[in-house]
């Protein structure tokens, strides 16, 4: 008896121990605070806000790697009042906060009870569509994306915004005074027209962006090749991805891990896989990426994107 209450002893203190030793991954602190109007200074209730980022002391910001229990949400009450948990051994942590006939924001929050945050009026964005020269044999794309510009900082975008019949499409709340790139996601792009990339300033509250024009898009070919012999890439998987944007499209290959899709953008685009113990080799008219592993290769605006060749070969340090 003696010997067994001894070790629930040691076994308890080994917990103490523990928990003083190691950092908690839970939440640590409440951050509460106030949702108000920024012209006319009123408490606005009903808005939605989550903790979607951290920022780092040099300006960088990423997305917080929390499940979706994590990822917290809560709205602000009666008075405009929000707490939200700050997630342990974070800095910074940046909210996510909207609300119907205003802007969203990402803002900066603090352990404490008072937290401010303003919510402004957002502009109207609109734009009409065309196929170029007028009539051509192709559909018009399904959807529009609004993102914030590469370059700069906090953004609460991406919008979107459906395409309607006539080629009309228009975005609402959204932030005055950054600069925003536009363009059709490839997901609705295929057998359809396409909108590379551009940029958009939006500087007022009703911003009209005219007619634009819209490109055939670039059809894309070719195959992953493997060495000679080689039988282990039944899990092999492929992507397009637009160089400048967050923006992919699933590739469908067939058993000789070969694809053919169409509705490319004229700009910089990259063809990445995914298969565990594989990097590329070699690839006809691209470049490799700048990455370790390689696992995507680079290929310019101008480039003839059918007929690729992408030589894999195997990573001989994986266990794999």
């Amino acid at each position: 008896m003696r010997s067994s209450a001894l070790a629930r002893g040691a076994f308890r203190t080994t917990l103490c121990l523990l928990a003083l030793i190691v950092p908690s991954t839970g939440f640590a602190e409440e951050a509460a605070g106030t949702v108000r109007d920024a012209v006319r200074g009123a408490v606005l209730p009903g808005a939605t806000l989550f903790i979607a980022a951290v920022e780092s002391e040099h300006g960088g910001r990423h997305g917080l790697a929390m499940d979706v229990a994590q990822r917290q949400s809560t709205t602000s009450d009666a008075a405009g009042r929000f707490s939200l948990a700050v997630p342990a051994n974070v800095d910074a942590p940046l909210v996510r906060v909207a609300l119907p006939g205003f802007a969203p924001v990402m803002a900066r929050v603090v352990p404490g009870p008072d937290n401010t945050i303003e919510l402004g009026p957002g502009a109207f964005v609109r734009g009409k569509l065309r196929l170029v020269p007028a009539g051509a044999a192709a559909e018009l794309p399904r959807r529009v994306m609004l993102t914030g510009h590469p370059k700069t900082g906090r953004s609460p975008g991406p919008f979107a915004a459906a395409v309607r019949n006539d080629g009309s499409f228009e975005f609402e709340d959204v932030p005055i005074g950054s600069p925003y790139r536009l363009f059709t996601p490839l997901a609705d792009t295929e057998g359809r027209a396409v909108l590379s990339a551009r940029d958009v300033k939006v500087e007022s509250l009703v911003v009209d962006l005219g007619d634009i024009g819209l490109e055939r898009g670039r059809p894309l070919s070719g195959c992953f090749v493997f060495p000679e012999g080689a039988t282990q890439f039944g899990a092999l998987r492929g992507w397009v991805r637009r160089a400048s944007e967050s923006d992919t499209r699933e590739l469908k290959l067939d058993e000789a891990g070969c694809f053919a899709t169409d509705g490319l953008p004229a700009e910089e685009i990259q063809v990445r896989f995914h298969l565990p113990g594989w990097w590329v080799a070699r690839s006809t008219k691209g470049f490799d990426v700048r990455e370790w592993p390689p696992t995507a290769v680079r290929f310019p605006s101008e480039a003839d994107l059918t007929g690729l060749r992408i030589e894999l070969v195997r990573d001989e340090t994986s266990s794999e």
